[in-house]
């Protein structure tokens, strides 16, 4: 492996895992903060979706011109910089609207930093023959440690502190994005003056195989809206401390991680579209049983299910845009993706709060006939394709 390859894939490994100590945090206990802010059970998931309606909007338009820029660093410090800001003035306001705004903003650019870390390690796949794999499961040992770390702290201090860490670490995001390599798009290849963001969106989401695999990979992480909405919330009434829901949340990464480091070994030769269907076979196992299990090590054991009913699917969707799109197009794939994920995410956690208000934890399985629908896109499509993990 060259200096080269070492350098750049640490530089966007570190980037990925800064992405993911904010969401580690934000996750399981920022539905906490809220609560503790005394909103009720329908404004937490109102809040919640917020964010997922403005990703719906605006991320795509966002990756588009990412790939546009001659550095996609540019866009990486842009979105970290005005991310960091606007959550940084929830201290600002108070009440629900004023909250729903700043949100808002925050959603704008925080959701496209996922998938523009992920166009960052697939150029690295692309140009020098990285393993996807292997960048990506920073941000899952990131988003552990941020869940035990969190978890204690927050124990310690209370819920209200876990604002001040997602502040910080958003800060982390955006130093690391000053490190990101200089990747971007020749002059040659950048797309005519003529051709409009809208346009290159919208020639993605008429990609028919693209949407038929972003359909059901959204579907099946859409069905974990409720855990990530309630999960916390539940755990808390049932009387587990906030160390002991940091490891259900981290023990589920930690799953997740396993996967990503074996990926091309155990799925090299496994099409795209069968690896989406089994990360949906996980996600309809898991909501079935999430209610009906009690316990520490019990709770533990059903999480450890997150490493196929979101990593499989994570790493199937990426695998796809790998081998179908190449550079310049990369980041307006993930951005029709985005779109699709968002929308769907954002009706199940709007639905989420009804549901978890009317029937508690057998809300769960409405969640697992979301993860069933998925595999109706599934049989749609007809070609298979490879999905290895990016290398």
């Amino acid at each position: 492996m060259s200096t080269v390859l070492i350098a750049s894939s640490a530089k966007i490994s570190l980037f990925v895992g800064a992405i993911f100590l904010s969401i580690g945090v934000y996750l399981p206990f920022f539905p906490l903060w809220l609560e503790n802010q005394a909103f009720t059970t329908n404004q937490i998931a109102i809040l919640l979706t917020v964010p997922l309606l403005v990703r719906v909007s605006v991320t795509p338009f966002l990756m588009t011109l990412a790939g546009r820029l001659p550095q996609r660093r540019q866009a990486a410090l842009a979105y970290t910089g005005f991310a960091l800001l606007a959550f940084a003035s929830l201290s600002l306001f108070d009440g629900f609207w004023p909250t729903v705004l700043v949100l808002g903003l925050f959603g704008m650019v925080w959701h496209a930093l996922v998938p523009l870390g992920d166009s960052f390690a697939l150029s690295e796949v692309r140009l020098h023959g990285a393993n996807y794999g292997t960048i990506r499961l920073w941000g899952s040992i990131t988003f552990v440690l941020a869940n035990f770390g969190a978890g204690a702290y927050l124990g310690v201090i209370g819920p209200n502190g876990a604002y001040g860490l997602i502040v910080a670490m958003l800060a982390l995001a955006f130093l690391s994005a000053c490190l990101l390599p200089s990747y971007g798009v020749p002059v040659v290849e950048r797309p005519r003056p003529g051709l409009t963001l809208s346009a290159e969106v919208l020639s993605t989401l008429t990609h028919g195989r693209l949407m038929g695999v972003a359909v059901s990979a959204g579907l099946i992480q859409a069905s974990h809206a409720m855990v990530y909405g309630f999960g916390t919330i539940n755990w808390i009434a049932r009387g587990y401390s906030t160390t002991a829901i940091g490891m259900f949340w981290a023990v589920g990464v930690i799953a997740e991680i396993l996967l990503f480091t074996q990926a091309r070994r155990l799925f090299g030769n496994v099409s795209s579209s069968l690896l989406v269907a089994i990360g949906g076979l996980a996600a309809i196992l898991r909501w079935i049983i999430h209610g009906h299990v009690d316990g520490e090590v019990a709770i533990l054991v059903v999480q450890c299910l997150h490493g196929l009913s979101f990593g499989a699917t994570h790493l199937g969707m990426q695998g796809f845009i790998a081998r179908e799109f190449g550079e310049h197009d990369t980041p307006t794939a993930q951005g029709g993706v985005v779109l699709v994920s968002g929308v769907t995410m954002a009706a199940a956690t709007l639905l989420c709060g009804g549901l978890y208000d009317r029937f508690g934890i057998h809300a769960f399985y409405a969640m697992a006939a979301m993860a069933a629908l998925a595999f109706v896109p599934l049989l749609l499509i007809a070609q298979p394709h490879r999905a290895g993990s990016g290398g």
